[in-house]
């Protein structure tokens, strides 16, 4: 039952995270589109600090600007019209990977991009 418990909690947290990377890339976006986010998520074994910084490294890499870590948690950055998040938790072992903006194809590529090259 404990297992079960933990994966339960596990599930809402990342509901939860999920749900705030969304608002936070609403709040960086002039515009809302008809399908604004795709995201990944993946496992991460390391301290936040190595994360954060592999999240600005690989945004540095595909070429987004305005980098900044907020909280010591989530790395965010843009290319004018899409904006990319990487948040890390470190300590669940988890990175989640989010990228809004109007066309499907270009917005898939840069979240494929950043997740693939993390």
């Amino acid at each position: 039952m404990r297992g079960y418990n933990e994966v339960k909690n596990f599930m809402l947290l990342s509901k939860v995270i999920i749900a705030i990377i969304i608002i936070f890339i609403s709040m960086f976006s002039t515009q809302i589109y008809a399908d604004p986010i795709v995201a990944y998520s993946t496992n991460f074994e390391g301290r936040q600090t190595n994360c954060l910084r592999r999240a600005r490294d690989v945004m540095r890499r595909e070429g987004l600007f305005s980098i900044m870590t907020v909280e010591g948690y989530s790395v965010f950055a843009h290319d004018a019209p899409y904006h990319a998040v990487i948040h890390c938790r470190a300590g669940k072992s988890v990175v989640f990977f989010s990228v809004n903006g109007p066309n499907s194809n270009i917005r898939n590529n840069i979240l494929n991009k950043l997740w693939k090259n993390f």
